[in-house]
């Protein structure tokens, strides 16, 4: 069942994902693929994991089709986690180190390999997160917190949606919709940040408003209402009262 937080998520992403649908390649404002990839994952893994959290009505079928969403999801992730090694500045990394670290990820020899392989996906996400900074020759080697978020989060899918119960218990359903809404909140944040990055108007963009954000006004900038004629009225009657009060103060006082 949707929360209040996870519905509001859901919504703004959905206009997020609206939006930059309809805008031309050469906008400054259209977002790069892996941002768009992952507002797309993550809008969907929300969707997954809100529904979880409610009795569990949904058929076979969905269920096969939302694991299929996540193992596809975890190829992404996967092929993103292996590109990030071969990444590495080769000043920073030897070659030894290299081929170690993607051993200690499941790739041998360095090679990517063959991705269509479920039970490899599976096998692949598990191993990730046991990787340690001695596996890997060095902490700046390891795979970023965030990837390694998404893959326990589409890993979780996967396993729920293996399970004859459909979901496991409320509990555990909760804490992988929870786990959900932080990466779809921090997924949003980074589209903002890149709207104010995209010009020089920065976090002033208008554009921000096209995705529910309020752009940064100067001093002076917000309109403030005109006087209506009774408020005239009444500002200058109290003004003809502090005068009186002042010539009877001025007379008493003679």
């Amino acid at each position: 069942m949707p929360t209040d937080v996870s519905s509001d998520l859901t919504s703004r992403l959905t206009t997020a994902q609206t939006v930059d649908n309809g805008r031309a390649a050469n906008s400054p404002f259209k977002l790069p693929a892996t941002l768009r990839a992952d507002l797309d994952a993550d809008l969907a893994a929300l969707k997954t994991t809100d529904a979880d959290t409610g009795p569990a009505e949904g058929s076979r079928a969905s269920s096969v089709a939302a694991r299929r969403a996540a193992l596809n999801e975890l190829n992404r992730q996967h092929r993103g986690g292996y590109h990030f090694i071969a990444a590495i500045d080769e000043t920073t990394i030897t070659d030894g180190q290299r081929r170690q670290v993607f051993e200690a990820y499941g790739w041998p020899s360095g090679e990517l390999g063959r991705l269509d392989d479920d039970l490899r996906l599976i096998a692949l996400a598990r191993q990730a997160p046991t990787v340690s900074a001695t596996d890997a020759g060095g902490a700046a080697f390891l795979y970023p917190a965030t990837r390694l978020a998404r893959i326990a989060a589409q890993l979780a899918i996967v396993d729920a949606a293996e399970s004859t119960a459909s979901g496991a218990d409320a509990q555990t359903a909760t804490l992988r919709r929870d786990t959900a809404v932080s990466l779809a909140g921090t997924t949003l944040s980074r589209v903002r940040f890149f709207y104010c990055s995209a010009t020089r108007d920065a976090d002033a963009t208008p554009e921000l408003t096209r995705i529910g954000y309020q752009p940064r006004r100067d001093p002076g900038e917000v309109p403030h209402p005109e006087p209506t004629a009774s408020s005239s009225s009444s500002s200058s009657s109290s003004s003809i009262g502090s005068s009186s009060t002042g010539s009877s103060s001025s007379s008493s006082s003679t």
